[in-house]
């Protein structure tokens, strides 16, 4: 094998390696951007669900407004504890998939 050979061989390596990192690169990216989506949907999807449940809540408040109990009333108890639970599911699940993200 020649000097000549080898220095083809090199060069060859070098820029398998090189498109192998930017394959790589773009793997991350892909997956950065996948991430991201995912985590936008879950929090658009939470606003929305959030927005539906407060205008629902609104409504219920209108027609019900000369009810003085409506604070201890078993509905608006309801309704607070899912709001809340919905809350605390969303932030779990973006923090998992954050989590897992860090760690792939």
């Amino acid at each position: 094998m020649s000097k000549l050979d080898l220095i083809d061989m090199v060069v060859s390596i070098e820029q398998e390696v090189q498109d192998l990192v930017n394959l790589a690169q773009k793997a991350s990216d892909d997956k950065i951007a996948a991430a991201y989506e995912s985590a936008r949907e879950q929090v658009e999807s939470a606003l929305k669900e959030a927005r539906n449940v407060k205008k629902e809540a609104q409504n219920y408040e209108v027609h019900n407004s000369e009810d003085d109990n409506l604070q201890n009333s078993p509905w608006k108890l309801e309704l607070d504890k899912l709001v809340e639970n919905n809350k605390a599911e969303t932030i779990e699940k973006i923090i998992s998939r954050s989590l897992d993200y860090e760690r792939s």
